[in-house]
């Protein structure tokens, strides 16, 4: 079930206030739910039924219902940028990219997590750029202006070509990342090995040189 509050209605005298709606169309346990970054009634929420829904805060019905993965969903990131992205991260070890207009047919999916994948943020400064966070230990960060690119069967070895970098310092199961939303390229992170790492990624990686000798033509 999910609980829509407003706690500006609570006072002194109150111990406990109670919700304003209830939402209960997920028929198992709830992971995440959040609120679009540009409209004021909109929000989301994932399960482990395997559904992404979509919500209006002014209803009691949901606007969209949709099984986005074939195993539990744990947690959705609404884009910073564009009002109708959003991307999905699941217990199915992928994440998933949707577009709200053409929600029945999946935008994309990034796949090289090895476990559940639990955590999802975008960049504060790159409008391509996403990261994930895995029990893999891994956090992997996605530039989406990548996909499709050509690559060398070495490359192709490491990853799709999508797949910009790899954060896998941790020797226990990530807990939570954050992006640094005042240094670009920078994040930190924390895990079961009771460490908080503090990273930034190359400019090599980032926005990669020529190679010595090769002329643009």
């Amino acid at each position: 079930m999910i609980c829509l509050w407003d706690i500006t209605h609570s006072c002194k005298e109150k111990t406990e206030i109670n919700a304003l709606r209830t939402y209960s169309d997920h028929t198992d346990v709830c992971e995440n739910v959040q609120w679009h970054n540009h409209s004021e009634h909109v929000f989301g929420s994932v399960g482990d039924d395997k559904h992404m829904i979509l919500w209006d805060a002014r209803t009691d019905n949901p606007s969209f219902k949709l099984q986005a993965h074939e195993a539990p969903i744990n947690t959705l990131a609404w884009h910073p940028f564009s009002e109708y992205v959003v991307a999905t991260g699941s217990a199915d070890t992928t994440v998933a990219l949707w577009d709200m207009r053409k929600l029945k047919v999946k935008l994309h999916s990034f796949e090289s997590h090895t476990d559940e994948v639990f955590q999802l943020q975008w960049s504060p400064f790159h409008e391509n750029v996403l990261a994930s966070g895995s029990l893999d230990r891994r956090t992997m960060v996605w530039d989406m202006a990548r996909i499709g690119e050509e690559q060398t069967p070495e490359a192709a070895a490491e990853g799709p070509p999508e797949l910009m970098f790899v954060h896998g310092g941790h020797l226990g199961k990530l807990t939570d990342f954050a992006w640094n939303e005042h240094v670009p390229w920078t994040a930190a992170s924390v895990a079961y090995d009771n460490m908080i790492q503090i990273w930034q990624i190359s400019r090599d990686i980032y926005d990669p040189q020529p190679s010595a000798g090769t002329v643009n033509l």
